[in-house]
């Protein structure tokens, strides 16, 4: 604003104020007192008039202080709205942009695309839904699962790029407050991929190929994960939690489901699977010591006849297991 129209401004303030302030101490004084104060003459009708001017300037600024606070109040209602405007517009470039470089041909400016996404997700709880999705999506479209024979071919070196890394590192971020949509990972191919300490409970890893994963660590969370038909040979998943939160419930949603998954050789020691649902999952040659299995559904005697168990791990009730597995262990790759 120019100086000009500031002091025009201001002068037209102290005009209005002066004329405010004669008004109230005169013509409204007399106005106020009427012929009560016209009937009184001498010192008492001076004192009368003064009581009356300290109430009306008590009154005036009383409703000029309303109104100040009321103007500071509008005033800052509308730099907030402002600020969340222009925080809203720049939130909505940065995601845009970096939706955009999830396209470019370096796998180094998608990894870094990938974080600034993550950036967004701390930035504006209310995008984070949509980015988890996102970059779920990413994900199945950049580790698909092969076909069966190069499926076969397997090798040590085999792990997922530094872009679908990075998807996965960020979506491990995510804890389950807050998130109505469960992540959908079903069918990935993403053997060695390192899932140390990261949170990815209720995710849909059905029909992966997860085989030597490591995923070993008391933070690993892993609760609720859908595993079923899902490989898992030579996965390291000790300590980790894949616990069911209702390890005694019939909603899905809430165990952990490994049905049919592929588990030879898999390391499970001391890890929580409590309810986990079990029916059909190949044990052979898993490491289950010190493995909590309490509440375990559909798991039955002949599963973990080959499997490695010991004092300390914990099976459902009427599971016994006859004389443990002491043979050979599977030959892992790594």
């Amino acid at each position: 604003m120019e100086l000009r129209a500031m002091l025009e401004i201001l002068g037209c303030v102290f005009v209005a104020a002066g004329l405010g302030l004669y008004l109230l101490l005169g013509p409204i004084t007399r106005r106020v007192g009427g012929s009560r104060l016209a009937a009184l003459s001498g010192k008492e009708r001076i004192e009368a008039e003064s009581l009356i001017r300290q109430t009306l300037i008590h009154a005036a600024g009383g409703i000029f202080l309303a109104g100040t606070l009321a103007a500071s109040a509008i005033a800052a209602k509308q730099s907030f709205e402002t600020l969340e405007a222009q925080r809203d517009a720049q939130v909505t470039d940065r995601y845009t942009k970096a939706v955009d470089q999830l396209g470019n041909k370096k796998k180094s400016v998608r990894a870094a695309a990938i974080f600034a996404l993550g950036r967004i997700t701390e930035d504006s709880p209310r995008d984070r839904e949509t980015i988890m999705m996102a970059l779920s999506s990413f994900i199945r479209d950049g580790a698909k699962r092969p076909d069966a024979k190069t499926e076969a071919e397997l090798q040590e070196s085999d792990e997922p790029e530094a872009d679908i890394n990075a998807a996965i590192a960020v979506l491990g971020r995510r804890d389950d407050e807050g998130y109505a949509q469960r992540l959908k990972l079903e069918e990935v191919y993403l053997p060695n991929a390192k899932l140390y300490a990261l949170h990815l409970p209720r995710t849909l890893f059905n029909r992966a190929n997860l085989a030597g994963i490591r995923a070993r660590g008391t933070d690993t969370n892993l609760r609720n994960v859908d595993f079923s038909q899902a490989i898992l040979v030579c996965a390291d998943l000790r300590w980790a939690d894949i616990s069911s939160s209702e390890p005694r419930g019939d909603e899905l949603s809430k165990r952990t489901n490994m049905r049919y998954a592929d588990l030879r050789g898999a390391k499970l020691s001391d890890t929580k699977l409590q309810g986990a649902l079990m029916k059909g999952a190949n044990l052979d040659y898993a490491h289950l010591e010190g493995a909590d299995l309490s509440h375990a559904k559909d798991l039955e005697s002949e599963q973990l006849s080959r499997a490695f168990t010991d004092d300390k791990t914990k099976l459902p009730k009427g599971i016994k297991v006859e004389g443990r597995y002491k043979g050979p262990d599977y030959e892992c790759w790594s």
